[in-house]
């Protein structure tokens, strides 16, 4: 987790003594990870959107330029769940 590495699942040794954590950890560890890919599904969207604009900067650009303010509403709201 240090390193970066979001794991589907934690595994604890037997005898581990986070053994009795391992759920809330693995809770923990796979809403981030959910969080982190929606986050990266969101900004490759915004980002596209972002460049069909630069490419046709003509009237459909309105509604482009609306998807990718709603992406980034989206990436918002995804990080207000962690504090920091």
């Amino acid at each position: 987790l240090a390193a970066g590495e979001l794991p589907e699942t934690v595994r604890i040794r037997r005898g581990d003594d986070l053994q009795e954590m391992a759920a809330d950890l693995g809770a923990a560890v796979a809403t981030f990870r959910g969080a982190v890919l929606e986050i990266r599904e969101r900004a490759g969207q915004a980002r596209a959107d972002l460049q069909a604009v630069r490419a046709d900067p003509g009237a459909a650009s309105a509604a482009r330029l609306q998807e990718l303010d709603a992406n980034l509403a989206g990436i918002e709201a995804t990080l207000k769940t962690f504090r920091l």
